[in-house]
């Protein structure tokens, strides 16, 4: 433990650092250490402080890209130096901060840590959303007009990655704005959503909470979906199917495959997990915007239909019981027929 001082506190121990795997060392042995295990460390360390928001964080184009709701961005340089400074020289921490800018030019905290309560986020989709049918026509409109620009062949690779990318990105905003916009539609929709999803059923509220919860539910409810990953489209297929009664397609095989070779060129520069270079060719990024597209026009066909149905049910019970019209929920869902 140490001497006391002369104000009687003890000096704090010394800081300890996990290891890969189990154990830990202490800042005095990691100075001394070789540099493979300084920069092991130092990996370790930052991996548990910081992720790559591409995991977890929204995206939001309207924005400028992700919203850095568990904190950041953060630099990997800048937060090694900042801990590991006086223990490690500086070029073996320079070295792994390359090695990590190369994964990821800007680090989330990590979202495992996010506050339990809702009312710190400091982002929230706002209920005055774009038009996200139109804003998802506009990115595959300019996709489609890129794929028509000549670029020189050494970039060609590079550059193609980046169109296909941006597919999956325009379907994985369009998912997010859109569910949002139902939400904000309805509130017999927004009770579904709370109701079926597995995040919200497994809490335990106590009784003398109630209130509380009742009235922070509307803000936790959307806080949620910003850390839902919108390509995941086994995740994004129950939340569109037990709250707005939208069926995705049973056979998503060649979707799931266009998000892994997205997951390749954003977490791999271009690469299969065996080290493989992808190169695409513009019919392949073709055949994803048809991919897409389908699936944004099943949506879009099935909403309509709902809305329309549901006309169908109010005013059938209006003409029954015209005084019963004030206890009808609208369950109008958004109309984009102006955009299409």
């Amino acid at each position: 433990m140490g001497q006391q001082n002369i104000f009687g506190e003890f000096p704090s121990p010394e800081a300890a650092y996990a290891l890969k795997g189990e154990g830990s060392i202490t800042a005095s042995a990691l100075k001394k250490a070789d540099p493979e295990l300084q920069k092991e460390v130092m990996r370790v360390w930052f991996y548990g402080q910081f992720e790559d928001p591409v995991h977890s964080c929204p995206y939001n184009s309207e924005e400028g890209g992700y919203q850095f709701i568990y904190g950041g961005p953060y630099d990997a340089n800048e937060e090694l130096q900042n801990e590991f400074s006086d223990i490690v020289p500086y070029e073996f921490i320079e070295e792994l901060a390359d090695e990590l800018e190369n994964e990821c030019s800007e680090w989330s905290g990590d979202s495992s840590i996010a506050p339990d309560d809702s009312s710190e986020w400091d982002y929230e989709p706002s209920v005055e959303l774009p038009k996200h049918l139109q804003t998802f026509n506009t990115s595959i409109a300019n996709v489609t007009a890129l794929l028509e620009v000549e670029v020189p062949p050494p970039q060609q690779r590079h550059f193609r990655g980046m169109l296909y990318v941006s597919v999956i990105m325009a379907m994985e905003a369009y998912l997010l704005d859109n569910f949002i916009s139902c939400l904000n539609s309805d509130k017999v929709i927004f009770r579904k959503y709370i109701e079926t999803t597995d995040h919200f059923r497994r809490q335990k509220i106590p009784l003398s909470t109630i209130f509380k919860e009742s009235d922070g539910i509307d803000k936790r409810g959307r806080a949620y979906l910003t850390r839902v990953l919108w390509h995941r489209l086994s995740e994004v297929a129950r939340l569109y199917r037990n709250s707005l009664g939208v069926q995705l397609p049973q056979d998503m095989k060649e979707l799931l495959a266009a998000v892994q070779i997205r997951h390749d060129f954003v977490h791999r520069n271009g690469r299969t997990p065996d080290g493989q270079e992808i190169s695409l060719t513009p019919e392949q990024i073709t055949v994803l915007i048809k991919l897409v597209q389908n699936l944004v026009d099943g949506i879009e066909a099935q909403q309509k239909e709902l809305s329309h149905k549901a006309k169908i049910v109010q005013k059938s019970s209006n003409d029954h019981d015209p005084d019963a019209s004030d206890n009808i929920v609208d369950l109008d869902l958004p109309d984009t027929s102006e955009n299409e």
